[in-house]
């Protein structure tokens, strides 16, 4: 049975990883139509003149993209992160950042004509789940017994849904001129939870061993996170893994700091050059990681985190249904999609990765379809 540990850890992972990353995605969805109309009257106040509706469409674009752009950025920052300060101390950073961020979000409105802190606010933001994203990979593959990796894994996406709906939850009463900025205030309260889970975890026994070189601190660790006795035969094969990997490090930089030696191939030849990097290992890690980027790139075009994001929009703008009843039915979609985002929690562990993925692209691909015929065919049809 999975230990109190281990499930501390993940629904911290959770909740500074997906579900942040949900949060971030939908709090402009519902509001939208009020964030608009504060940046006309911000530009207004500067220019004397209304903003032409080809520009503020720009700015609102830039405002949306600039969430997976920052995320971007974060990932490739989560490296060096992970590596010198370690995987806790780097997930207590990033979802710290997380309150500064909401608060300069919400702060816009305050500020007027100051709306540039819509977009600091959410750089920082996406910024830090960028790091928080990667560093709850790497945790859990370190920490968590092999046969419940999927799961944690898979909780990710549930989470995502959660933090899309609680974002949606609170857009309904505060989707007014007035109010627009509390959307964004309430995940301080969930940020300040997940520093508090953080604080009391053990750090992750890979670093201990890498850093610290503690043995026994390591074992604890491991012990603690997988719900066992310090000398329990699983807490022996991870250590043992755990070594060979400390190991392989150290001779992987000797190797680089003696000229005489020929190194391993780096990840770019490996990823871009299969030419040179020809030998079985470098083919089998090539695969995954290219495996892994298109499964990522399947997901974007499935179109869910476009609906994720625009839902008010295509049910106001494109479909034609009043202002409330499109908050509403925004919420009903998050609502739906919770679920659904369980499925894989409990069968990716039986039927595999792969019959999931292939299985919900197809029911993606032909939903889009149905969505956008249905936007084609005018109001009549936007029941569908």
């Amino acid at each position: 049975m999975p230990s109190l540990s281990i499930h501390i850890l993940s629904i911290a992972l959770c909740l500074s990883a997906g579900f942040q990353q949900g949060y971030i995605a939908s709090v402009l969805n519902q509001p939208y139509l009020q964030i608009e109309q504060y940046i006309n009257e911000s530009w207004t106040i500067r220019t004397g003149e209304p903003i032409e509706p080809g520009t503020l469409n720009i700015i609102w674009s830039l405002l949306n993209v600039c969430f997976p752009i920052a995320t971007i950025f974060g990932q490739f920052t989560a490296g060096y992160t992970c590596k010198r300060l370690g995987r806790k101390k780097t997930a207590i950073l990033a979802t710290a950042l997380y309150i500064p961020g909401t608060l300069l979000c919400a702060a816009a409105k305050w500020t007027m004509p100051y709306f540039e802190l819509l977009f600091i606010g959410r750089i920082i933001w996406s910024w830090a789940n960028g790091i928080n994203s990667v560093n709850a990979t790497v945790w859990i593959v370190e920490c968590a017994a092999p046969q419940i990796r999927g799961r944690m894994a898979s909780m990710q996406e549930v989470f995502m849904s959660i933090g899309s709906l609680v974002t949606q939850a609170f857009g309904v009463p505060f989707s007014t001129d007035e109010l627009w900025y509390l959307n964004f205030v309430p995940n301080c309260f969930f940020s300040l939870v997940t520093l508090v889970m953080f604080f009391v975890v053990y750090e992750s026994p890979q670093f201990i061993m890498e850093k610290e070189g503690n043995v026994e601190k390591a074992r604890r660790a491991l012990a603690s996170y997988h719900g066992c006795a310090v000398d329990d035969a699983s807490v022996d094969a991870e250590m043992r893994i755990c070594e060979e990997s400390v190991s392989k490090k150290k001779k992987s930089l000797a190797q680089k700091n003696d000229a005489s030696v020929q190194t391993e191939f780096s990840g770019k030849e490996i990823m871009f050059m299969p030419w040179k990097a020809n030998d079985p290992t470098s083919r089998v890690v090539r695969h995954a990681a290219w495996l892994g980027v298109m499964v990522k790139i399947a997901y974007v075009f499935t179109g869910a985190r476009c609906v994720r994001a625009y839902s008010t929009f295509i049910l106001h703008t494109m479909s034609h249904w009043s202002f409330n009843h499109s908050l509403y039915g925004s919420f009903a979609v998050g609502l739906l999609r919770l679920p659904v985002t369980l499925v894989p929690v409990f069968l990716v562990d039986r039927l595999g990765r792969r019959p999931l993925i292939i299985g919900s692209t197809a029911v993606s691909f032909l939903s889009l379809l149905t969505m956008m015929i249905g936007i084609e065919m005018g109001a009549d049809w936007k029941v569908i």
